[in-house]
């Protein structure tokens, strides 16, 4: 009977530190920088406003589940690998090089993707997104949430299109049909991805000159011009 009990405690506590490791935890309003692999998920400010804790994946860091950011925390994808990055609250996250499957934004985060690669970016709720250059799969965003593509040459199903994309069914964007929307992005990189648009979410043409310094000047006041948003 002891054994027994001796070895049900064991497993258990097993299984309490196994729980235990399988998320890793910042939220000390430091800056991270992850040039390793972390084979856990990753959790950022969770439920610890104002400590605007960052991380920082660059090259050959990897991280083997998903990175959530909570709060004012901030991400940024300089290189490495990801499977999802989740952005909520006030998180801040930009993605500039790279691999991350999918960007996941809600509530009033924002996601600016400049460079780097991701099969796909969903908006929520009233989530902000830039993309200015970068390979992008898809973009799938519903209520309301919205998204600005700077670049040029933009067009909707093989037809120039200027201006706002809309949903179709004003349902959630899995009930819009899947189109498509090509072009160049602001920094030079070709634009050939599916989008799909659900509720009062919309996404906003922003056509700009072939790059220049001028191209990423206004890149960088989109950015402003969302956190002013968020913030009113």
């Amino acid at each position: 009977m002891k054994t027994f009990c001796f070895f049900v405690c064991l497993v258990v506590t097993l299984l309490e530190v196994n729980f235990v490791s399988a998320t890793v935890v910042f939220r000390d309003g430091q800056t991270h920088n992850i040039d390793y692999q972390i084979g856990a998920e990753v959790e950022i400010d969770r439920n610890t406003p104002e400590r605007y804790t960052t991380l920082n994946l660059v090259a050959n860091g990897s991280i083997t589940y998903d990175i959530t950011g909570f709060c004012d925390s901030r991400i940024n994808v300089i290189g490495g690998t990801a499977r999802n990055v989740f952005v909520w609250g006030n998180c801040d996250c930009s993605m500039s090089a790279g691999y991350a499957a999918a960007l996941v934004v809600a509530d009033d985060g924002i996601i600016t993707f400049t460079g780097g690669q991701t099969e796909q970016i969903i908006g929520y709720e009233t989530g902000h997104m830039l993309v200015s250059g970068g390979h992008l799969g898809a973009l799938r965003i519903q209520e309301g949430s919205h998204a600005i593509i700077e670049g040029f040459g933009f067009a909707v199903d093989g037809f120039p299109f200027e201006g706002e994309l809309l949903s179709i069914n004003k349902l959630g964007y899995s009930s819009d049909p899947i189109r498509r929307i090509t072009g160049t992005l602001a920094n030079g990189d070709t634009l050939n991805a599916d989008f799909q648009i659900g509720n009062s979410a919309y996404i906003a043409l922003n056509t700009v000159p072939e790059p220049t310094t001028a191209g990423l000047l206004i890149s960088g006041l989109a950015v402003l011009l969302l956190r002013h948003h968020r913030r009113k």
